[in-house]
């Protein structure tokens, strides 16, 4: 049942099972978690960025992939994927602004000599940087709440038994 997982990570078109969502989803989180090692062992050079960039957009591929495959087994568009990247997204600009960005920006705008002044500059930035150590704490969870929310209702909710306009179910 799991030999063909590779077609539900490099496929969108089609469909897959709440089991091979789930099997899909842990080889991306593997696959995430192997990168973010990798990277902090080989460093920030471009020998080591080249590859990462690569890596990153294999696994959002991956993502994507999976995650249309299941969304489509339940006869829905791939759209409520795109839905939750865009809410994530938003609640992660969100954190950012109430966590103290909207004052970091506003004292950029109010004295843009700063940006000139490498002291002013470092410090500007170590008040920003404790503003969001201090502000955001919980809040930077909830930027979890659309992407954990989708892979609990592709996890959860059962698909269509009869072929749909995406294929055929999976057996």
């Amino acid at each position: 049942m799991l030999s063909d997982l590779h077609k539900d990570l490099t496929r969108p078109p089609g469909r897959t099972t709440r089991v091979k969502f789930v099997a899909g989803f842990t080889v991306i989180c593997l696959s995430v978690w192997l990168q973010v090692l990798v990277m902090r062992r080989v460093g920030g050079h471009i020998g080591g960025f080249l590859p990462a960039l690569f890596w990153m957009i294999l696994n959002v591929y991956m993502i994507y992939s999976i995650y249309a495959r299941r969304l489509h087994d339940m006869s829905l568009s791939v759209g409520l994927w795109f839905a939750a990247i865009f809410l994530t997204l938003f609640t992660v600009a969100f954190t950012v602004a109430v966590g103290g960005g909207a004052d970091y920006f506003a004292a950029m705008n109010d004295n843009p000599a700063i940006a000139e002044d490498p002291e002013a500059n470092r410090l500007l930035i170590e008040k920003y940087q404790a503003d969001m150590a201090a502000n955001v704490g919980v809040a930077k969870w909830i930027n979890l709440i659309p992407a954990a929310a989708l892979t609990l209702f592709c996890a959860l909710r059962p698909g269509k038994t009869d072929a749909n306009k995406y294929g055929n179910p999976q057996i």
